[in-house]
């Protein structure tokens, strides 16, 4: 990802007050949510008919507040980074072995104290709150199913079905383009109250 120039004595933002936590935090994030896909894919039982592409479209909503993360950290958007922790803390609430992920969610709110009054937000909330409502229609929305092997069988409760999957995979990918093209926008005048023009 290009690196942006950085920061003049002019800018609204300075890079040595945006913690660097932040982005370390989002590549944890993506080392995280990497690891879940391989869980997921692993711990299904045999006959599972859930297959590579449903524990890709499971993680991807963790990829993608990774690399909100990452996009806020670099760009100096710390905003970005804060509606990432945002997405993050409900998303890893969900099951005991994500809640180490936490303290990925504390990290990335630390820029909020560099955040100023009429820094626009809509842009970086809707992208969160975007991952937070596909990751839990994919846990949430139930889809029941039984199989039958030569060896036996089995049932769950709720799959994740290649067509959930695809929404989970399009709602990342547009969330990341998103934020990528929010970031490179000029950053907002110090102190100015977002207008009309400037909200998102």
């Amino acid at each position: 990802m290009r690196r942006p120039a950085e920061p003049r004595s002019d800018d609204p933002y300075d890079l040595a007050v945006v913690p660097r936590s932040s982005t370390v935090a989002g590549y944890v994030t993506l080392v995280a949510a990497f690891g879940l896909m391989t869980v997921h894919y692993f711990g299904g039982t045999d006959g599972d008919p859930e297959g590579w592409f449903s524990s890709v479209g499971f993680g991807a909503p963790f990829v993608g507040v990774g690399l909100m993360a990452v996009v806020g950290g670099q760009f100096v958007r710390p905003t970005l980074s804060v509606a990432a922790g945002a997405a993050l803390g409900p998303m890893c609430v969900v099951s005991v072995a994500m809640w180490p992920l936490l303290i990925a969610a504390v990290f990335l709110f630390l820029p909020v104290g560099t955040v100023r009054r009429g820094d626009p937000i809509l842009v970086p909330m809707a992208c969160a709150a975007a991952l937070v409502a596909v990751f839990g229609y994919l846990v949430f929305h139930q889809d029941p199913v039984t199989w039958v092997t030569p060896t036996g069988g089995g049932g769950s409760s709720n799959i994740v079905t290649v067509a959930e999957a695809s929404i989970s995979l399009v709602v990342t990918g547009l969330v990341v383009v998103g934020a990528v093209v929010w970031a490179r926008r000029p950053p907002a005048s110090p102190g100015s109250v977002a207008g009309p023009s400037g909200a998102w």
